[in-house]
């Protein structure tokens, strides 16, 4: 459930662009913030207007999602104000239809609603808005819901890969401007009814230089590739990526993890399927009817040797992706 936000927040001008952004609705909360829809207008003089009160505000058409942190909290854990800045600098910086994009970012207060008349100091970063639900939704309750069944393959995988071939793009656009994203999986990639999709969450991302090795063990278990659980050689980033699409369209077209694992209480059993990343062989559940094509697509991104690995820059020309 969404925590409502906690500050008196009507409207928000920022003077280098003339634009002032008016709240409409708190969309999500998370540890540190929340993300409010808001309608942008421009401020423009009116002539009819007496005195410094003369500007009007004109509707740019568009609507804006604003990310509020609360300053002192973030900033007092290492982690998250890394995760922040980063992706300030990213979205920032990248024009890409299928990436989350942000326009400016700034430091105020707002007064409390809690505590009237206290003020609290807030980061905030004025992204795009995309109107769409996550992937992982579309994979449990959407048109992927069905799962690759006999009866609803050949538009499931239509859908699939029209899905992926899009996000495919958007980060092999990425990592043409030497940018890995670290943690891509089902929850940060939206998509809307015509199959849009635009991806989120660029906390983890970096700039990455070819040779150069990382060693940070960042991102989510299920879709982390061998090299990123055995720290000891190192990535350097477009090959993690490229694992954790594999893992993507493997739920995708069959609404599980390719490794897995639980405990007996059914609780996710991280131990085992560190384990089963490292060295299981890659095995695809019966009873699914999909292309050869697609199975191709799948084990060629979950490659253990990351050299031999299908990077997303080639996979927008794999024979799956091609098709219509």
């Amino acid at each position: 459930m969404n925590r409502k936000c906690p500050f008196v927040f009507h409207a928000l001008e920022v003077l280098e662009t003339n634009t002032v952004y008016v709240y409409d609705r708190t969309i999500s909360s998370g540890t540190y913030g929340w993300v409010v829809l808001c309608k942008g207008y421009s401020r423009v003089r009116n002539p009819n207007r007496a005195g410094s009160s003369g500007y009007s505000l004109k509707p740019i058409g568009k609507t804006f999602a604003l990310k509020i942190v609360d300053a002192n909290k973030i900033l007092s854990d290492p982690v998250a104000s890394r995760r922040f800045n980063n992706e300030c600098e990213i979205t920032g910086h990248i024009n890409h239809p299928g990436v989350i994009r942000s326009f400016t970012q700034m430091a105020t207060s707002l007064e409390s609603t809690e505590k009237p008349g206290t003020q609290h100091d807030v980061l905030i970063l004025v992204m795009e808005f995309f109107e769409g639900p996550e992937l992982l939704a579309l994979i449990k309750d959407g048109p992927l819901g069905r799962g690759l069944s006999r009866d609803g393959a050949p538009e499931t995988e239509r859908a699939a890969r029209i899905i992926f071939r899009r996000i495919c793009r958007a980060v092999a656009h990425l990592h043409s401007k030497f940018i890995i994203h670290r943690d891509i999986k089902a929850e940060n990639v939206l998509v809307d009814d015509d199959f849009n999709i635009k991806i989120v969450d660029l906390g983890y991302g970096k700039k990455f230089t070819p040779g150069v090795r990382h060693t940070s063990p960042l991102g989510t278990l299920f879709y982390a590739s061998p090299e990123v659980l055995d720290t000891k050689n190192g990535y350097v980033g477009p090959e993690v990526d490229a694992w954790s699409l594999g893992v993507l369209l493997y739920c995708m077209l069959f609404r599980t993890f390719p490794f897995y694992a639980e405990k007996a209480d059914r609780e996710i059993d991280e131990v085992a399927v560190a384990s089963k990343i490292r060295r299981d062989r890659l095995r695809f559940p019966t009873g699914f009817c999909v292309s050869s094509e697609a199975i191709d697509m799948i084990s060629s991104l979950l490659d253990r040797n990351p050299g031999n690995r299908l990077l997303p820059a080639d996979a927008v020309n794999h024979p799956w992706l091609k098709r219509y």
